[in-house]
Order: structure tokens, then sequence, then C-alpha cells
């Protein structure tokens, strides 16, 4: 008679060599059994056995497998493997039948210790009780030393939060600090906040935080649920979250009431200001918390029309796999990445021109953005002053550290609500530097791209390149099969834009016109990656 063996083995610690040797030990006591034959290993690394071990964990997998008759034994290393609470080896015992025939049994194989026999289950029962009152004890001696943590502001051991890593105790500064920013994961962090606050939709910022080569720990991009629970975490505000026994229930970053949180013993990411802000955006019940993302993964998508027939233009995929566009009645299916490129050129010109500056409307909710951005430049500047008076011996260096760091803080709150003013005002990048407004052009998310061509564009025409026309390289060719309407004809211009006709009316390709080579020209001056 063959005897299915299950071989369970567990550790509280990431490290993959303990559970190796713990199921080679197992493999070695089963294989020495005639008719015994392992069936499946169920291994819980980092698995802490005096908790409850939930439902994902293969120790409930296993007693799923006993449940279901696929086991007649399991076997491990020792009982402290498998149990450290009474509820645990009861919750076993109780998937033991009445039938001996159909009894499974645990065997370990460092003491060779079984539960067929009542000797072993009595045994069993003892050291897991014995086990249990060992953690009781010790959880007793720890109380002062945890509440003295807690005071000093050091988070409890265990995996570092996204942003951090953990300090070994050997290598901790004089205040002890427990955790080191990872500066690279710090910097996704950072970005994602700063989209969020902007209410850039999660899953779009995901997106361009994977163009970014932003991504989570296992090098793959964050999941929704997974980079709104590291924004909402306090730990990246350098913040030390309620004791679970304070909280309603489980611990999750949604239900961390802020005002019970203390601050830190390590370095922050993002200032608490930003935190918050970020926090309220995503607990915002209006906004869409679900995985149906529908924001728009295309530039031009929705907002273009076909040059033919005029009607909207809707984003696609070439035959050779590119991204592209389509005119959904069939006049053309074109290649997108030089139609962006050649759109986001315009737009960065039409804001370079003179007078751009009547295209921003009056800032909302008595928000003076004007006078904001004066008075982050004017910390801007003084911050750069601030060496000056060292060097010169009228501030000492703590005089100097002090003035920035209420500098900074300050910065951290005016930025907050410059992101928000963005947000409902994209135009607001008017107020920048042109090297600013470059910046934000070519780096900001998709969603922003859209809504600043949107607010400036009436129009934008894409027309066939038509059978057997060969498409001219960039910018010919985007510039010669396209025409753009602004929606503030009126503005001032340096270079105005002459429309390009209908493709219909040309053979081939026509070239770029002198005033576009006169753009162009421009934009490469300024620097401009078009």
């Amino acid at each position: 008679m063959v005897v299915r063996v299950g071989i369970y083995a567990r550790q509280s610690v990431a490290e993959d060599v303990g559970i190796e040797q713990q199921v080679a030990s197992c493999q070695k006591y089963v294989d020495a059994k005639p008719g015994w034959e392992v069936v499946d290993i169920y291994d819980d690394n980092n698995v802490s056995a005096s908790k409850a071990r939930g439902p994902k964990t293969k120790w409930s997998a296993m007693l799923r497998a006993v449940e279901a008759g696929e086991l007649d034994a399991v076997v491990a290393t020792r009982i402290d493997r498998v149990f450290r609470r009474m509820e645990d080896w009861m919750l076993f015992k109780g998937t033991d039948t009445a039938d001996d025939d159909a009894r499974v049994f645990l065997v370990f194989s460092d003491s060779g210790l079984d539960t067929s026999t009542p000797y072993g289950k009595l045994m069993v029962g003892l050291l897991t009780e014995i086990a249990q009152f060992e953690i009781a004890m010790k959880d007793e001696r720890l109380l002062p030393y945890k509440a003295a943590r807690r005071e000093a502001g050091h988070p409890t051991p265990g995996k570092a939060p996204y942003g951090y890593q953990w300090v070994p105790a050997s290598k901790r500064d004089a205040d002890g600090t427990r955790y080191a920013v990872v500066e690279h994961e710090a910097e996704a962090i950072r970005y994602a906040m700063e989209q969020i606050i902007a209410r850039a939709p999660i899953g779009a910022t995901i997106r361009e935080m994977a163009k970014k080569n932003m991504f989570d720990r296992n090098g793959k991009p964050f999941g929704r649920s997974t980079l709104r629970r590291i924004l909402l975490s306090p730990f990246v505000a350098g913040m030390l979250p309620p004791t679970q026994s304070s909280l309603p229930g489980k611990y999750t970053p949604e239900n961390v009431d802020p005002t019970l949180c203390r601050p830190g013993a390590w370095d922050a990411i993002v200032s608490e200001p930003q935190w918050l802000a970020a926090r309220e955006e995503l607990l915002d019940p209006v906004r869409r918390s679900n995985h149906g993302d529908v924001t728009r993964k295309h530039l031009l998508s929705g907002l273009a029309r076909c040059g033919q027939c005029g009607g909207p233009v809707r984003s696609a995929q070439t035959r050779e796999k590119y991204k592209g566009y389509r005119c959904p009645a069939g006049h053309f299916l074109r290649r997108g990445e030089d139609l962006d490129r050649w759109a986001l050129l315009l737009v960065f010109l039409r804001l370079s021109e003179p007078g751009a500056e009547t295209l921003i409307k009056k800032p909302k909710k008595g928000i003076d953005l004007p006078l904001l951005v004066a008075r982050r430049d004017e910390l801007r500047a003084a911050n750069d002053g601030l060496a000056k008076l060292v060097a010169t011996g009228l501030w000492s260096a703590e005089q100097v550290i002090a003035e920035r760091l209420k500098n900074d803080d300050e910065l951290e709150i005016i930025n907050v609500n410059i992101a928000a003013h963005a947000e409902s005002d994209p135009l607001s990048s008017l107020l920048y530097s042109p090297e600013e407004r470059m910046q934000l052009i070519m780096t900001s998310t998709l969603d922003s791209q859209r809504k600043i061509f949107n607010s400036l564009v009436k129009a934008f025409y894409i027309y066939p390149v038509g059978k057997g026309n060969r498409l001219a390289q960039y910018p010919d060719g985007a510039a010669g099969t396209t025409h753009i309407v602004w929606r503030a004809q009126a503005l001032p211009s340096e270079f105005p834009l002459t429309p390009s006709p209908a493709f219909s009316e040309f053979s081939t390709v026509p070239a770029v016109s002198d005033n576009t080579k006169l753009r162009l020209a421009v934009a490469t001056s300024k620097g401009l990656p078009y």
C-alpha cells in the first residue's frame, strides 16, 4: 500500500536555504520508508507560526489537501516548524477522522515522533502547549522594550516598506536608525505622489512610471493596489503608524488615522503635507478606485479628426505592431509616434509665442497662482544665496540649515498648491520659464499632455497618405499631412502658422514649408527634442 506524503517546511524569515534543508531532511526520511511517496511539498517561507496563518499560505493549502483526502501522512522536521499555537494543533486534529483506516498522521523526521499513536499525540500536544507558553512569556518580557522603541520612533523588525531598506544593528548610526532610503525607489514614490496630487488616474500614473523605468521590487510595473498601498502608508512621510490595538480592525494603510501617527526616527521620502494631500485624493469616494481604468493611452485618440471625412480618430495598432491611429471609416491607418511628436512640438511653440500668457484662466477657489509662483521663485533664490551667508561669516552653519529647512517646508506646500491648480488649469505652465515649459510638456503624464493639447487646439486633422504614396521622413511627413486649428486664433504670433491644405491636392507628399522650417529651427535652438 502506498502512503501519500506531504512535506511541510516553514520558517519565519525569507531564507531559501533553510527551507531547502528542511525539505531535504524530510525527503531523506520518506525515502527510507518503503511504500512512502511524496506527492506534494508545502513550504511557507517568511511565515510565522506564532500567529494565525492566512488562507494563502501553504499551511492552509496542506489542511485543504488533508480534508480532501489527498494525503495519508504529513512529514516535518520538528514540532516548532508546524505548531506554536494550540489553535493550530486543534485545527490539524480536526482534519482527523474517527476512521483509523482514513486517519492522517503527522511525523517529525528529527525525533521520529508521530501522531499515529496515543503517546505521540500526547507529546505533540504538550510540546505545543509549552511553545505557546514560552511565546507568551517572551512577549511579556518584550513589552517594556517595545514601548521604548516606539517612544524613540523606531519601526518594528521585518521587511522594510518600499522606498527603504532595513539597517542591521551593526551598521546603525548613533541614533539607532532602522530604515535607510533606497534612492531609486524613493524617486518612484515622489513621482507617483506628485501625479496623484495633480489628480492623475492611478492607471495612467503606472504607465508613465513604466516608461521611466520605475518598477516594483520584482522589476515589474506596479499593480494599482500595490502603488495605492505604498502611497497611503505613513512610512513614506517618516511617520510611525499607531499600534494594532488602537485600530478598529486589521492594519491597512486605508484605516490609519494620521492624527494617531507619530514622527519616525528615519528620513522621510515626502513631506507630511504632500502625503496628506495624496491620501485625501486617494481616499476620495468620488475618485474611481476600481480596475475599470478608462483613461486614454494615446495622445491624439479622440482629439484628432480625419482630414477626409472629419470623423474622430481612434487609437490602433499597425500591422508591424506599432502604436498608431486610424479613421473608423477606413480612410487611413498610420503610425502614431511622428504624429505625437509633431503635435507636441506645435503645442510647445504655441506656448512660446508672445502673448501666450493671455491663455491663462483666472485661478479658481481663491488660489492666487501668480503670487504662489513668485513666492516659490523667491524661496528658491533665497536658498541659493544661503551658502554665501556662511562663506562671508554673516550666518553660522546651524542658522543656514534651520533657514533652509523652513524654506523647504514652505516650498513643499506651495508646490502642492501649484500642482493642484495645474490639474484644473493645464495652461498654468505658461507661468514657468521657457525651459520649464518644455520640460513640463515633454515629461508630464499623457493625461496632462492631453489636457494641455485639448485646451489649446480646436481641431487637429490627420490626412491619408494614399495608396502608392511614400510618406516623407519626419518632420516633413507629419507636417505635410496634418492641419491644426487653434482655439484662440487672435493670439499674436512671431511665426504665424500657415494651414496645410488637404493632402488630396498633392500628387506627392509636400515638403515642409519655409515657415515650418523656421519653427523647427526655433525649437531646435531651445533644445526641444522634436
